[in-house]
């Protein structure tokens, strides 16, 4: 894919790299279910995330990867999935996201009853330190049994520790 590609279809739009004012754009006619966004610049994030949390309760699967997201994204982020009851796949992969993120993913997502799938995967800056809250996610939602971590640097202790508790969730 180009620079600054969109592309909408029924149920999902795809951004490759989109600007500021495609950001802008779509928002005012986003009505999709799915939405993937590759190599998301901070500037578009801010304007992109906030707007999402208009769209809650219709957004099934939300795919962010190659955005290294800054901490203001991350709280629209949590804005978004907190009492979120529509969500059922969520992908923050390949360089998007670090520790202090996945803490406040995990905290934002406790009450989820509609997650599936986690997808981290590509994320070197997910550590060890990310497993306890994980955990706990895994522990507090009944629907999480799917997550995908390979290209982090979690402990093959901490990744037994999450595979167990998913285990209970199937």
């Amino acid at each position: 894919f180009k620079n600054n590609t969109a592309e909408y279809k029924d149920y999902y739009a795809f951004f490759h790299h989109p600007s500021p004012d495609q950001c802008r754009n779509f928002i005012k006619k986003f009505n999709k279910t799915i939405l993937s966004i590759h190599w998301l610049c901070p500037i578009s994030a801010l304007i992109l995330l906030p707007s999402l949390i208009h769209h809650k309760s219709t957004l099934i699967n939300l795919a962010i990867s190659y955005s290294p997201l800054p901490i203001d994204c991350i709280k629209y982020l949590c804005e978004l999935l907190t009492d979120n009851e529509a969500l059922e796949h969520l992908a923050i992969a390949n360089h998007s996201i670090s520790d202090k993120g996945v803490i406040s993913i995990c905290q934002a997502l406790q009450h989820n009853t509609t997650l599936n799938s986690l997808d981290l995967h590509g994320n070197p800056l997910i550590t060890s330190a990310s497993a306890p809250a994980l955990v706990h996610l895994i522990c507090t939602t009944s629907t999480l049994s799917v997550m995908y971590l390979d290209g982090t640097q979690l402990s093959l202790e901490s990744l037994e520790l999450i595979f167990q508790s998913l285990q209970v969730n199937k």
